[in-house]
């Protein structure tokens, strides 16, 4: 019988040279008194994925478009030009917040920014993606008429809102 005892990623040289990072799982092989008999250790060469993730990441960091991703619980993420946009003193003070309260109480021709985000919520749900105008509120109470373009995307199995 095993039992799991250790996940870590290693960056090791291979055989031909290269660098490679390695997601490895290690397993504790007991016998019946609970006496170790051996380990088995199983290695995965993440090198790719990790370079994509790179990737992404600075495109998402480096971009000078404000960018959100939203989950049910409100901003999950976003990067240093929604920070700069908003005027808001951090990243983590964006994080969690919902778009109503990055919103005046009411959008461009008088209606409400709750009424206004369910029918963007609606239009999303329906198409998958949307581009509208948004008016946001900043951090300093200033507001910002914007162009908005959503989309849904699909996280570890959890749509998510970019």
């Amino acid at each position: 019988s095993g039992t799991p005892t250790y996940g870590f990623e290693d960056d090791t040289i291979a055989a031909d040279g290269r660098r490679v990072t390695m997601l490895w799982n290690v397993t504790r092989l007991v016998d019946a008194d609970g006496q170790v008999e051996g380990i088995v250790a199983i290695g995965q060469d993440v090198t790719a994925l990790k370079e994509t993730e790179r990737r992404f990441r600075a495109l998402f960091e480096q971009s000078q478009d404000a960018l959100f991703i939203y989950g049910r619980d409100g901003v999950e993420d976003c990067n240093e030009a929604a920070v700069r946009l908003l005027r808001a003193p951090s990243r983590p003070a964006l994080l969690g917040r919902r778009l109503s309260e990055l919103s005046p109480p009411t959008q461009g021709g008088g209606h409400s920014s709750e009424a206004r985000n369910r029918e963007v919520e609606r239009v999303l749900e329906q198409q998958g993606s949307h581009r509208f105008d948004w008016v946001h509120q900043r951090f300093d109470g200033t507001t910002l008429p914007v162009e908005v373009s959503v989309t849904h995307i699909e996280v570890g199995g959890d749509r998510r809102t970019l």
